[in-house]
């Protein structure tokens, strides 16, 4: 037994060029000590994919074992366990494939594994396939173990105001576990995208994906348990914790393993196959699904949401008002005039300060500036219109400007409202209602 512990241990000095440790076996309490660490009862104490052989403490002892026959080679590691070459990486949303000591993008997911997707401005599906809609601010859980504020596992985002809409998909943070937590950017740039921020080390530290293969995210504390590549212009990270990330500029997908059923909530709805309580708050409470919703994906605020303060809402959302006025002005001001702009800008700012003194959460805060400035956009177009449609043509047969007209039996007015069908329709009703009233009365007589 001595003799193969002494073997096994200079193949690691040759495989490794690392200076001789410490080694001793202390079997008092059924552990294993190696160089400065020590190991559990059946923990794998060191690894070897090159010769398909890894190093356990059982019982005390340092045992070898062997993955494959003995003169196996280039075997793929993952979470602490061997894979011999050609095998595949069960039990994971994508069955990654070992080649030569190295993982492959098979380019497939299990069926089995549950999809959750947060794109443009942003919308939502869950796990169980339902579309809803929330543009909020600041940062929520998409998914997590639990519904704790410090779950063991989850995904996190953070949304910011956006030029294309109320609020988009800004950074992204992936905790796989205790000792792993990982932050994404997206962003226009490609450095940006292909760049994981490991943030649970003592010094940050960052993780560049290159751009062929799969492998570990490393960082300075060592080898996380995480397996990264890119997929086209995105980044896949999937975890140990078996959830896998997809993450590309302004899109984000979520994958789940049914072992999670039960266990996983957020703005990605409860996972447990069950689409009528996938709005389930952070407290426990249950929502009729609301494409939508309002108090649900409120209630998943993560604990930097909460510290957001009213000066930072009434600064984002001041910036936020500047770019939608100059979006209005860009495409309206040559119809409207600038002085009739200037007009509306002032109402604009004015509304703003009372909106931001109102002490708003920032989420509340985005949607009711948002609503502002689409109502703002919509006061220029119908006065860019009633400047304009005085001289209305087509061709040279100038056009006639009617308040209403009847098309395939609706009365439309100039300010695309119903009041003047309503008027009419109930008018002409009231008027048959009478008429029938009446010759029942006279065909009532004539029957008598």
């Amino acid at each position: 037994m001595v003799g193969v512990l002494v073997l096994i241990f200079f193949v690691v000095l040759q495989d490794f060029s690392v200076a001789q440790p410490p080694f001793y076996v202390d079997a008092l309490q059924n552990g294993c000590c190696f160089g400065r660490g020590r190991y559990a009862n059946g923990q794998t104490v060191l690894s070897l994919p090159k010769c398909c052989a890894s190093l356990e403490c059982r019982k005390g002892d340092l045992v070898p074992r062997y993955f494959g026959p003995h003169d196996s080679k280039d075997c793929c590691v993952f979470d602490g366990h061997m894979y011999p070459n050609g095998s595949q990486l069960s039990s994971y949303c994508v069955p990654l494939v070992c080649v030569r000591g190295n993982w492959t993008y098979s380019h497939e997911i299990e069926e089995c594994c549950k999809m959750c997707k947060v794109y443009n401005d942003p919308h939502f599906t869950t796990y169980d396939g339902y579309l809803y809609h929330w543009h909020g601010l600041c940062n929520y859980t998409i998914t997590q173990t639990g519904r704790s504020y410090r779950p063991q596992i989850g995904v996190f985002s953070e949304f910011q105001p956006c030029f294309s809409g109320p609020s988009c998909l800004h950074i992204t943070t992936f905790r796989n576990d205790a000792k792993t937590l990982l932050s994404l950017t997206h962003s226009i740039l490609p450095m940006s995208m292909t760049t994981v921020h490991v943030l649970s080390d003592t010094a940050p530290s960052t993780f560049v994906v290159p751009p062929d293969g799969v492998h570990h995210v490393q960082s300075v504390s060592g080898i996380h348990q995480v397996l990264a590549w890119r997929d086209g212009d995105c980044i896949m990270l999937m975890g140990s914790s078996r959830i896998t990330v997809r993450y590309c500029y302004g899109h984000l997908t979520v994958w789940a393993y049914p072992t999670h059923a039960n266990q996983l909530d957020g703005l990605c709805g409860h996972f447990n196959f069950y689409l009528n309580d996938d709005m389930t708050n952070r407290d426990g409470t249950v929502h009729t699904p609301n494409p939508w919703p309002m108090a649900f994906p409120e209630s998943w605020k993560t604990i930097e949401s909460l510290i957001c303060t009213q000066q930072e809402n009434a600064t984002v959302a001041k910036k936020w008002a500047q770019e939608w006025l100059k979006v209005a002005q860009q495409r309206w001001v040559t119809d409207v005039g600038n002085a009739a702009f200037r007009r509306f800008q002032q109402k604009t700012e004015l509304q703003l300060e009372t909106v931001s003194s109102s002490g708003l959460s920032r989420c509340s805060f985005s949607l009711v500036l948002f609503l502002l400035a689409c109502v703002t956009i919509t006061e220029i177009v119908l006065l860019s219109i009633n400047n304009t449609r005085e001289n209305l043509s087509l061709g040279l047969h100038p056009l006639q400007v009617v308040r209403s007209a009847k098309l395939l039996g609706v009365t439309v007015d100039d300010q695309l409202t119903w009041k003047l069908h309503v008027t009419t329709t109930v008018r002409s009703a009231a008027y048959r209602l009478y008429m029938l009233r009446r010759l029942s009365h006279w065909a009532h007589q004539l029957m008598s």
